[in-house]
């Protein structure tokens, strides 16, 4: 008997079907996994409290402060990739507040688009420099590497504690 004597449904039930049909499914469900992550293009909007520009954020015993937001021509040495630059944060920082074990993430707001911080772009210099230490008081640099387009358009530094501040501010 040839496939032709078949119905539809006995045909697709042949071996060579099936896998045509898998195949199928998982090119569309790939494609739209695509394309949902390159439409995606870094937007993040993350609800938080915000302190205006200036003002400190309380931290129980403590105080976070942004001093100022600036651009950078390097950071570790490094210049930023074609089209970007390097924003940096500087907070003030007294962190006999923060609990044992706590830590801070630092994103750069920017319209609706939100940066993190990489690790290696937060500098090594003492005293705090890139880290939330409990208890102690310094200063706090943080970089980012943001389009150049989308400089005039930063909001401020968002700190992430136990819920996300916006530290209102602009490049200076």
């Amino acid at each position: 008997m040839t496939g032709q004597n078949f119905s539809w449904p006995q045909r697709l039930a042949s071996r060579g079907a099936r896998m045509l049909l898998i195949g199928v499914l998982a090119a569309l469900l790939a494609s739209g996994a695509w394309l949902y992550l390159a439409r995606n293009d870094g937007r993040r909007f993350v609800p938080a409290t915000v302190v205006a520009a200036g003002q400190t954020y309380r931290l129980g015993t403590g105080s976070i402060r942004l001093n100022r937001l600036y651009l950078t021509e390097k950071v570790d040495g490094w210049p930023p990739v074609n089209q970007a630059s390097f924003v940096t944060a500087e907070l003030r920082a007294d962190l006999s507040g923060l609990p044992s074990g706590q830590s801070c993430l630092f994103f750069l707001q920017a319209g609706e688009y939100s940066f993190a911080s990489v690790p290696s772009y937060a500098s090594l210099d003492p005293p705090l420099y890139g880290r939330c230490e409990p208890g102690a008081l310094g200063t706090i640099q943080v970089s980012f590497e943001v389009p150049s387009r989308l400089l005039d358009k930063v909001d401020g530094l968002i700190l992430i504690i136990d819920e996300p501040v916006l530290m209102a501010g602009r490049i200076s």
